[in-house]
């Protein structure tokens, strides 16, 4: 199923080559070093981001399974399974056991399911079909509550304590939920022209919300919906965008082919990590010290970010230790990007 290919000269990354194509990408929690990668033909394979190394045990989940995350005690893992279908997109929800193998549940077919998390509690889950966005209880499958919208939902995420949820829409309009009673805490539509909502997530802290639409990255303050900031330095489309979990960075990537990563202190841009081809995904690992990218070409690569910034403070350290990296030394470490092969 898998080509391992380790390099390790310069900022060459850690690659993985699936000779399937894969559908989804997820680091095990907590404090894992092992990423599950799901196959076309259902496939998930862990394997460690450290050596590059496939483990020879795998699970065959009998189908594409999207959306892939992992269970509190890293012990099993969710995601949105591919059902047969003669129309529409058809899907389930399902979680998986690691030790064994087994589907430990699955939930009602939904159709159009196209965006899927997990509470950091483990407890509910959310996702987005044709329709609107639906909670469920993580433990059962069972349906807890529907949040509808005229322009339909795109991207959600849950906040870090699991109290609220976070939905983006397809005409840029932004809302926040309570969990537990489902009222509308606040809501924020931009001003201008309106535009797709492509990734959420709350940093870490649950004060900033960042979100990915069309070729900007933009910052809300948690407590209002009130505009923080824009950073519009992708020259297409933003795929994903996704803070690290000790918080002293967040990351985004997108079709110009790019990841750039960001210091949360004063959101200037770190640095540029150029690819051959689209990014799909950006994920951090557990504990910060890695970066984790999935391309259009079928790689996924692993960046070890203490490699990337030897003279940064704060990489994989608590909020508030970053420091940037000195003008002409970011400006030869993005050079020096330029130069790295990322195909060999």
């Amino acid at each position: 199923m898998a080509e391992e290919k380790t390099t390790k000269c310069g900022f060459v990354p850690v690659e993985l080559k699936i000779t399937d194509s894969f559908s989804s990408v997820g680091f095990c929690r907590p404090g894992s070093t092992h990423i599950l990668v799901c196959d076309k033909n259902g496939v998930v394979v862990p394997w460690d981001c450290r050596t590059g190394k496939a483990s020879s045990k795998s699970i065959d989940c009998e189908g594409p399974v999207h959306c892939l995350e992992m269970s509190v005690d890293g012990k099993s893992f969710f995601g949105v399974m591919e059902v047969d279908a003669d129309e529409a997109f058809q899907g389930c929800i399902e979680r998986w056991d690691i030790a064994t193998g087994e589907r430990m549940f699955y939930s009602d077919t939904y159709s159009g399911i196209n965006q899927f998390v997990l509470s950091s509690d483990g407890k509910v889950m959310a996702f987005t079909d044709d329709y609107d966005t639906k909670t469920l209880d993580a433990s059962t499958g069972r349906l807890i509550r529907s949040i509808g919208f005229e322009t339909g939902a795109s991207a959600l995420c849950f906040s870090p304590d699991g109290e609220k949820l976070a939905i983006g829409c397809r005409d840029g309009a932004v809302g926040v939920w309570t969990v537990k009673s489902g009222d509308k805490v606040w809501s924020y539509v931009p001003s201008g022209e309106r535009a797709w909502v492509g990734s959420m997530c709350f940093d870490p802290s649950g004060s900033l919300l960042l979100i990915a639409s069309e070729t900007s990255v933009i910052g809300l303050d948690a407590t209002d919906g009130s505009h923080v900031f824009s950073d519009r330095g992708h020259t297409d489309l933003v795929v994903s965008v996704t803070s690290s979990p000790d918080g002293s960075t967040f990351a985004s990537c997108g079709c110009d082919s790019t990841m750039r990563i960001f210091s949360s202190e004063d959101r200037s841009c770190l640095a540029i990590l150029r690819h051959p081809c689209t990014v799909l995904d950006v994920i951090y690992s557990p504990d910060s010290s890695r970066i984790v990218t999935s391309c259009e070409d079928d790689i996924v690569r692993v960046w070890d970010l203490k490699q990337l910034f030897p003279s940064v403070a704060g990489i994989g350290r608590k909020r508030g230790l970053m420091k940037r990296k000195p003008a002409d030394d970011l400006e030869n470490f993005t050079e020096s990007l330029k130069k790295a092969d990322l195909n060999k």
